[in-house]
């Protein structure tokens, strides 16, 4: 009782569920554990479908599977398509989708809000793999045609995935500037595998006499216009190009919290800089949650924003 019977990280194809065997009780998720261990056992060869135990299951309840899955037969193999949309909210994403949602059996799409993103997956069942590939195709299609322009990332792939593509096409350099995010862009940025090839580093700025000193921003800009500015935001991410000699920088400056916030400055509130070849645009944001949820959030579109900034005036070229 209690065991995670759990697959390994979602891997690009998407042949993946998660199921906490505590919490299997009704018809329907004994369904949906029988599927994914039908196809399990139907399609062992299948790298895909490698478990990962959290301990040893002993025998006997092995058996009971084997027994319930006789009775009650394989639901085949399950495919899922995750796509995830970094600058539309819930409620525009439902309002473009919701039809399929409701019009949808098999395939089926549904939506889940995340830190920094919404996530979408569309699932398919089938007795094969390909079979259920091509179940999702029609669907994916079309989830792409009404998502036409926005910046998505697909599966395991994250933003900085994106990034990572883009500035490799375009050959740029990338570096960052960092005061309340304390070093999260960066190491978003080099979660991507070759990240060295293009990013150059990130300057953790946390204090007003850092900023100055290693970025060069101006005493009187701090003075005028405080930290948490868009003054500041963009003096950090032009100051990152000269220190870093990059191409592209991206900063963050903000308020974390817990404490710290005022009516003018509250709680969650980030300023983000771009500055490239294209100039200097900075962005406001206010995030909710606690501290770790307001770095998390603002790291994520951080990156975000270098895309769209890349994305966006290469598009004009």
């Amino acid at each position: 009782h209690g065991t995670d019977l759990r697959s390994a990280d979602r891997p690009g194809n998407g042949l993946v569920e998660h199921f906490d065997l505590a919490a299997v009780s009704t018809p329907n998720q004994i369904v949906d554990l029988l599927s994914v261990v039908g196809a399990a056992v139907g399609h062992s060869q299948q790298d895909a479908l490698n478990f990962q135990l959290g301990v040893d299951l002993p025998p006997d309840f092995l058996h009971s599977l084997q027994k319930l899955l006789q009775t009650f037969g394989s639901q085949g193999c399950i495919a899922s398509r995750y796509i995830k949309i970094y600058d539309m909210g819930e409620a525009f994403i439902e309002e473009k989708l919701m039809d399929l949602v409701k019009e949808q059996s098999n395939p089926t799409l549904a939506m889940y809000a995340r830190p920094g993103f919404v996530e979408v997956r569309l699932t398919a069942r089938a007795d094969r793999e390909d079979q259920a590939r091509a179940l999702l195709a029609p669907l994916e299609e079309e989830v792409r045609r009404r998502l036409a322009g926005q910046i998505v990332s697909f599966d395991d792939d994250t933003m900085a995935h994106v990034l990572g593509q883009i500035v490799r096409d375009g050959g740029y350099s990338v570096s960052a500037a960092e005061s309340c995010t304390g070093g999260l862009v960066g190491s978003l940025i080099t979660d991507v595998p070759g990240a060295s090839d293009y990013f150059r580093g990130s300057a953790g700025t946390y204090c007003n006499e850092m900023k100055e000193k290693i970025l060069g921003v101006s005493h009187d800009t701090l003075e005028r216009y405080t930290a948490v500015s868009a003054q500041t935001a963009a003096e950090m991410a032009e100051g990152s190009r000269r220190l870093y000699g990059t191409d592209l920088a991206v900063s963050t400056t903000g308020i974390a919290g817990p404490g710290g916030g005022t009516p003018d400055q509250p709680v969650g509130l980030v300023y983000t800089g771009i500055s490239g070849p294209w100039g200097t645009v900075t962005h406001r944001n206010v995030y909710h949650g606690g501290r770790a949820e307001v770095k998390q959030r603002a790291a994520l579109r951080a990156v975000y924003y270098l895309v769209h900034y890349i994305v966006t005036h290469t598009k004009k070229a």
